[in-house]
């Protein structure tokens, strides 16, 4: 054994100490979790037999995400066979495992838990089988989108978007007509990964909805679906718009390649509101037109305000001048 290896061999045995120390902080306990989970293959053996053995909650509860994470082929088996747990956050964790292996062969039991008694445990299936990506769990997730609890129903219609199968269109389309507001949200910005005119219509009926943030996410979704139908729509919405949805219409115009959008963006990069100037920022790099670069530079010179999770707004302009410019570089160039 060289030095390398002793020294991850007293790693791993000083993280396995501390996970199953019944005295330590359970903070520790769970760092100790994370850390196992990137030793790789030196670990495997190891926490397939502590799970094996263990009856302490925390460490069931967190073996399995450590399994997962270390992504070796040697704890698909074991990881199935904890979804069938008595205990369903071994359940929840076992999904996340397989979450992160992301092996096709875990499908028909993930499958199988989409009907698991605890919607945690329905929840991180439907995530499991997005994360694997394979087309099968495409009409088992679409039955899943009836599930009872909206934010099953939330990350159903999430992870069938992350399959990209156009079967879901209009199992996805009929589920705009659902009360909750996280479940429409995620419908509707589900609906904008295909592309397809099938829901045009349908979104536009969303615009009258009383929800204000329902019509801003329902416009982000039509800019990037939409028609010359949508286009003279979203400019006749603009009489009676407060400045957060004119930022919303102007990022939607300008992707559906109206020069108007970025001239109803622009001005609200002086906003009062920290956030909002961040959000203009964010739409204009959307956007993506050369000519905004010199109002970015503003921004980028004399922002100095942060604004979500402590963003500064001048260093995101920043960012979005940078962006534009690089996708400028990578067009083909239609002469050569």
């Amino acid at each position: 054994m060289d030095a390398d290896q002793s020294t991850r061999m007293q790693e791993l045995q000083s993280l396995l100490s501390t996970l199953v120390d019944p005295k330590a902080s359970s903070s520790l306990r769970h760092q100790a979790i994370g850390s196992l989970g990137g030793l790789g293959e030196i670990a495997v053996l190891p926490l397939l037999e502590l799970i094996q053995s263990s009856h302490d909650p925390l460490v069931r509860r967190g073996v399995p995400m450590a399994l997962g994470r270390l992504g070796d082929p040697r704890v698909l088996n074991p990881l199935i066979q904890l979804l069938a747990d008595a205990d369903p956050e071994v359940r929840e964790a076992s999904c996340l495992g397989l979450t992160s292996l992301k092996d096709a062969e875990a499908l028909e039991p993930l499958v199988a838990h989409l009907r698991d008694t605890s919607p945690h445990v329905r929840f991180r299936a439907a995530n499991a089988l997005g994360a694997i990506g394979d087309v099968r769990a495409v009409e088992p997730l679409i039955s899943a989108l009836a599930d009872p609890e909206s934010g099953v129903r939330a990350g159903v219609a999430y992870n069938l978007a992350r399959l990209k199968d156009t079967r879901a269109i209009e199992p996805l389309i009929n589920l705009l007509h659902d009360s909750d507001m996280k479940v429409l949200a995620t419908v509707i910005d589900s609906l904008s990964y295909w592309q397809d005119p099938r829901a045009i219509k349908p979104l536009i009926a969303l615009l009258d909805h009383p929800d204000r943030d329902i019509r801003c996410y329902t416009i982000e979704t039509l800019g990037v679906i939409g028609d010359e139908q949508v286009r003279l729509l979203l400019l006749s919405l603009l009489s009676e718009a407060d400045d957060e949805t004119r930022l919303v219409i102007g990022e939607a115009l300008g992707r559906l390649g109206d020069a108007q959008g970025q001239q109803l963006v622009v001005p609200l990069l002086r906003h009062e509101e920290p956030r909002l100037r961040l959000r203009a920022v964010e739409a204009l790099e959307l956007i993506g037109d050369t000519s905004v670069i010199a109002a970015l530079q503003w921004v980028a010179d004399h922002d100095t305000a942060w604004a979500r999770n402590f963003e500064f707004i001048g260093s995101g302009a920043r960012e979005a001048i940078k962006a534009i410019q690089r996708r400028q570089t990578q067009k083909p160039n239609v002469f050569s």
